[in-house]
């Protein structure tokens, strides 16, 4: 009888023992599962995020530019008109002090600089030589965006009633909007890993009770 509950005891003991093995492997191999699978599901929420918030701050650094250029253009006409490099100047300065703007320019209408929003005009009266496409807006009154790595540069004509005398050029740094979408990323990276980790913890310890 005593060898029979000795060899009983053995049984169970060997089985608690493999019930206890198969269950942790079966824990490993579910967390590990479930970290591929938050990892995947993390990555490709922050990617969408990412992408999103970048679209959305420039479609607003955009709209910004681009009302901007459009008030300011025509308020420079008199300004350009009657040839008064001050009018122009007290114009440009509150746009030269937005932390996004990095240079203004003015050009009359054979693209010559009219003023660059310094007190001293260093190149006044030469070529401006910063726009390729500058003839479309001196010329046939267009207006664009061009966007280049680190640049937004709008152009806007300066004409009122179909009298164009030149044009307007802003150009607009895209650093701050990267460091913004930088931030983001890097907040969204943090409360996804927060959000992975506790729910591993909670998956593990709820099939550990199982």
């Amino acid at each position: 009888e005593r060898v029979k509950m000795t060899f009983r005891l053995k049984l169970q003991g060997r089985f608690i023992f493999t019930t206890i093995i198969v269950l942790g492997i079966f824990v490993v191999i579910n967390t590990f599962a479930l970290m591929l699978i938050y990892e995947y599901q993390g990555s490709e929420m922050v990617g969408r995020v990412t992408s999103n918030s970048s679209r959305i701050l420039f479609t607003q650094l955009k709209k910004r530019a681009d009302s901007l250029a459009a008030y300011l253009a025509p308020a420079l006409f008199n300004s350009l008109y009657s040839f008064n490099p001050q009018g122009a100047y007290e114009l440009l300065q509150p746009v030269l002090e937005l932390d996004e703007v990095i240079a203004v320019t003015v050009v009359d209408a054979q693209g010559n600089i009219f003023h660059d929003g310094q007190e001293t005009i260093k190149d006044f009266g030469l070529p401006y030589k910063g726009e390729e496409r500058m003839d479309e807006v001196v010329k046939k009154g267009s207006s664009y965006i061009r966007m280049t790595e680190d640049l937004m540069i709008v152009a806007q004509p300066i004409q009122v009633k179909g009298d164009l005398i030149g044009a307007l050029f802003i150009s607009f740094t895209l650093r701050e909007l990267s460091a913004d979408v930088d931030s983001m990323t890097t907040l969204i990276n943090r409360i996804n890993l927060e959000s992975r980790k506790k729910a591993i913890l909670v998956t593990v310890i709820s099939t550990g009770l199982i």
